[in-house]
Formats: C-alpha cells, sequence, structure tokens
C-alpha cells in the first residue's frame, strides 16, 4: 500500500495549512446543505404564518355571521331632505318609495266682509294657534286695519299673520297660520 508519509516539521510541508486546507474542503458540503435547509425552514416559516394570519381573518369574519345584531343590519338611503328614514333589524328587506300626495298649506282663517271704514267694536280678541296664544284688546273706533295691524305687531304673536282681502262685499280680515300643516 502506497501512501503519504511526512518526514515531520524539517520536511518543509506546511502542515497546518494543509490540514486546514482539509477540513475546510470536508466542512462546504455540509455548509452549502445547512444554508439551504435554513432557507427551507425559513420559507416554510413564513408560509405558516401567512396562513395563520388568513385564518384568523376567516375565522373573524365568520365570528361576524354569528352576531345577529350584526348580521341583520339594514342599511338605509335616500335623496330627499323632508322625508326621514330609519330602520332596524325588524324591517322587511326591499325597496320602498314614498309619494307625496298633497303639500303641507297654510291655515287660513276668513271673516265675513265689513265696510272698511266700519269700525268693529269695542273688546277683547284671544288667539291660540299651536302653543302660541295671545290677546289683541279693540276699541270701539278700530277698523279691520287697525285690528290686522294689532295682530301683525303684537310681541307675543309668533304665529298668524294678519292681512286683509277687499271683494265686492267688502272687507275680509284674514288670518294666516305662518307655520305649514298637512293638508
Amino acid at each position: 500500500m502506497t501512501g503519504i508519509s511526512f518526514t515531520g516539521i524539517g520536511s518543509g510541508l506546511e502542515v497546518s495549512t494543509i490540514v486546514d486546507a482539509m477540513v475546510s474542503a470536508e466542512s462546504v458540503p455540509y455548509e452549502s446543505r445547512m444554508a439551504t435547509l435554513q432557507g427551507a425552514y425559513t420559507t416554510d416559516i413564513s408560509a405558516v404564518g401567512a396562513l395563520k394570519s388568513a385564518l384568523e381573518d376567516v375565522t373573524a369574519s365568520f365570528g361576524a355571521l354569528g352576531d345577529e345584531d350584526e348580521y341583520q343590519q339594514r342599511t338605509i338611503s335616500g335623496r330627499d331632505d323632508f322625508v326621514s328614514l330609519s330602520s332596524d333589524k325588524e324591517a322587511e328587506v326591499g325597496n320602498y318609495s314614498v309619494e307625496v300626495l298633497a303639500l303641507a298649506t297654510q291655515h287660513k282663517l276668513l271673516s265675513s266682509a265689513i265696510d272698511g271704514d266700519e269700525a268693529v267694536g269695542e273688546g277683547t280678541l284671544s288667539f291660540a294657534s299651536g302653543d302660541n296664544t295671545f290677546d289683541i284688546v279693540v276699541s270701539d273706533t278700530d277698523t279691520l286695519s287697525d285690528i290686522r295691524d294689532a295682530i301683525n305687531d303684537s310681541s307675543s304673536n309668533s304665529s298668524v299673520s294678519a292681512t286683509i282681502i277687499t271683494d265686492s262685499s267688502g272687507q275680509h280680515l284674514v288670518l294666516n297660520s305662518k307655520k305649514n300643516r298637512p293638508r
């Protein structure tokens, strides 16, 4: 059998360099395999983390489906400032529309015809409209024009405006509500 023989330190060979080179040559394939395995493990760990995050999102979504108050919500939408919209979980699902059959108008009261220069009579006129009440004191010389002005100028009046309409039968005192009411 042939072999390599060293005669020792005196042979002129650098034994420590040769041993280091042999050990390095033996470790390169091992280190390469370890680096490859470490990369594969890192990729697997990242994939498991992404899967876990996705499963948590799915679980949270299923949890929300199980919450009756969340699942039974109804949404509403509309394009009109005059109609108030609301709903709850008891509302039937569907499309609804609102049709206005009559608009609100002012309420009007019309007096009997009176001659424009004729005094109406003496007394107190009491007005009540909604929450607003007020009185007007009428003298024995007041005409419809005086009564109209007293009503419109009253600081207690927030609900009625007075006008006069003249036709062939005479003058009429007309009282209008300042607020609209449904017909």
